[in-house]
């Protein structure tokens, strides 16, 4: 059974900057990056971050945000460090959304992005492709072992055949083995793999993926893409059931194909429900962005890279 994740909080943190991806100039990224260069550092920033109004983080399975977050999961169980709730509208006991009826006990919502595509590429690049792979399945336990060695075994000739498909599968389970503690009440494809599986009109592949991520891992499923217009339009004509889209969304027309009008003709239907991202090519970003956004009555949430001086007063609700 997955939970009701049409009422995702309004303000969410994005891990760019954790991870020296943010929208910035190279020195300021690699400022950011070196900042936040342990777990702990990245547990406090998170934990000023649900102090100043927001309710979510969308981030890739990079080892130290899960390992930030797993710390801040056992403060707030203990009573530590900024564990009192905020007020939220749709909210568990202790103030937080709920999933399946148990509060959010980590302060956030966790929104993954699954594979860590970055991650992937650069762990292979360091320690070569048999010791990223054997960093991977320790960070995952012998459970998660088991788990992906199962789904291998159960497609073994689709695997020697290389399929495309079935391999991601299996990086499904080696990242979801992580996030599952975190119990998301959204997963989100890297934007790498739905545009790719978009360009090829692979309508198979996005229903595999939505069913998959509701029945395997009891989550809604959603995506991130460079090209919302082409997306929705896809999606519409296959009648894929994915309602939650990642997507640039500004009033500048920052990395939006077609710009606003583009945008508003499939929002208009009430299928969709745009998830604003890449605000504005600002770093970090401006408040007054983040206001015009959330006034926005087609997007249901936002995405913001850094915590800007001055969080609208509403964005919590």
């Amino acid at each position: 059974m997955t939970q009701d994740s049409s009422h995702l909080p309004k303000l969410i943190l994005s891990a760019r900057p954790l991870l020296g991806e943010a929208t910035a100039s190279p020195e300021k990224r690699r400022d950011a990056f070196a900042r936040f260069n342990t777990p702990e550092s990245i547990r406090d920033y998170l934990a000023e971050a649900r102090q100043t109004g927001f309710r979510a983080i969308l981030t890739l399975g990079d080892e130290r945000v899960v390992a930030a977050l797993k710390l801040l999961k056992h403060d707030n169980a203990n009573g530590g460090r900024n564990s009192a709730p905020a007020r939220n509208d749709h909210a568990g006991p202790d103030g937080l959304p709920a999933r399946n009826g148990r509060p959010v006990r980590n302060g956030f919502h966790v929104l993954p992005i699954i594979p860590n595509v970055p991650g992937y590429v650069r762990e292979a690049t360091e320690y070569g492709l048999a010791g990223a792979g054997t960093r991977r399945l320790l960070r995952v336990g012998p459970l998660g072992f088991l788990r992906a060695s199962l789904v291998g075994a159960l497609n073994a000739a689709k695997v020697l055949r290389k399929d495309f498909p079935t391999l991601l599968s299996i990086l499904y389970e080696l990242e979801m083995g992580e996030f599952h503690q975190f119990s998301p009440p959204a997963v989100f494809l890297h934007h790498q793999i739905t545009d790719l599986a978009l360009s090829f009109g692979n309508r198979a592949f996005f229903e595999k993926y939505a069913v998959l991520m509701r029945e395997r891992f009891h989550t809604e499923p959603g995506l991130v893409t460079s090209n919302f217009p082409l997306l929705a339009a896809r999606l519409t004509d296959w009648d894929v059931p994915i309602r939650h889209i990642v997507a640039p969304f500004n009033r500048a027309h920052f990395l939006m194909p077609g710009g606003l009008e583009a945008y508003q003709r499939p929002l208009e239907t009430g299928r969709f429900r745009l998830i604003a991202d890449r605000l504005s090519p600002e770093f970090p970003t401006p408040a007054a962005e983040i206001e015009w956004a959330l006034c926005q009555p087609q997007v249901s949430s936002v995405v913001v890279e850094h915590q800007s001086e001055e969080v609208p007063a509403h964005a919590s609700d």
